[in-house]
């Protein structure tokens, strides 16, 4: 069997850039969702909490916890919402932009709450615009 050499091996990410950008795109798409259903259930079991317990607290169905934490991008943000609630926390929906700018917007009986927004600029963020850090 020939040794295998530093230098025979290529970083991934050069394997990635040869793809077409449809396929970088659905890629990106799909690793995003699978990685976000993967924490909430991590978040869940950290909690020591089960499906089970959880859907009695949040007043979903089992059935329906199992559906957030594998089909997250189906989900509506009520449905989320409690199921957040059902582990004691809230639901805030966040953006991070470019420059550094982050929104932080809290969701209510399903809704985002615009009146408690938060908004921090960016760095590009230059004179004017909104200072008080609400929106």
């Amino acid at each position: 069997m020939a040794r295998l050499k530093t230098s025979d091996f290529r970083p991934a990410q050069e394997w990635i850039d040869k793809l077409p950008a449809r396929t970088q795109a659905r890629a990106r798409k799909n690793a995003a969702s699978i990685i976000e259903a993967v924490r909430l259930a991590e978040v869940r079991r950290a909690l020591d909490v089960t499906q089970t317990d959880l859907a009695d607290k949040s007043g979903l169905k089992q059935g329906e916890v199992s559906r957030i934490e594998n089909d997250l991008p189906s989900i509506q943000l009520r449905t989320l919402e409690r199921y957040m609630r059902g582990l004691g926390g809230t639901l805030t929906i966040v953006a991070d932009f470019p420059d550094g700018g982050r929104a932080e917007i809290p969701v209510k009986a399903g809704r985002p709450v615009k009146a408690r927004t938060v908004v921090r600029p960016g760095s590009a963020v230059a004179g004017g615009g909104n200072r008080s850090g609400r929106a």
